[in-house]
């Protein structure tokens, strides 16, 4: 139950990623061609360059059906998460087109992901088109001063190693300032 929840924490919607399959590892090679699972999308890699997920996705799933998995292709994924490396499937939930985002683990176990899969969809036709389970977290959740300041001092190590600016914006500085 606990990597349930944590896998539905990996919930987006409305994904404005023009980063699949174009820039993605097509992860699902299931052996049959069954409607829920399909193993050869209608579209080639080199002719989305630049088109949003969701459009890709939209007109081919159905309500509830899912696409085939795609390892993320990150570099922080590739280079640093090992066993647990991100998989993803994209699944059309009423108007929207849904990323779930799975480890390596789950993802190479078809019967997990199958579980997944159920669970994700029915916990957003239970939160009418949101996973409930997630909108319940969002509420409750609180963030202390203390992990605030933690969980910054991560990101700016992440961007030190990855060689990127750490410089905070003047409007993002000016907030800083006016808390004191």
């Amino acid at each position: 139950m606990v990597n349930t929840i944590a896998l539905m924490d990996a919930y987006s919607n409305n994904s404005g990623n023009a980063s699949t399959p174009a820039h993605q590892t097509n992860a699902n090679q299931p052996d049959d061609q069954s409607d829920e699972h399909p193993a050869d999308p209608p579209w080639t890699p080199t002719s989305i360059n630049g088109v949003v997920d969701g459009d890709i996705f939209f007109d081919i799933l159905a309500e509830g059906q899912r696409g085939p998995l795609f390892a993320s292709m990150s570099r922080i994924n590739v280079e640093s998460y090992g066993d647990h490396l991100i998989h993803f499937f994209y699944m059309r939930v009423g108007r929207e087109m849904v990323r779930v985002e799975i480890p390596l683990w789950i993802a190479e176990d078809s019967d997990l992901v199958d579980l997944v899969h159920s669970l994700v969809y029915d916990q957003c036709m239970r939160g009418q088109g949101y996973p409930v389970a997630l909108a319940r977290a969002h509420e409750q959740a609180v963030v202390r001063s203390a992990d605030r300041r933690a969980f910054w001092r991560m990101v700016e190590g992440s961007l030190v190693r990855a060689e990127v600016s750490t410089t905070s914006s003047s409007k993002q500085e000016n907030k800083e300032y006016s808390k004191i």
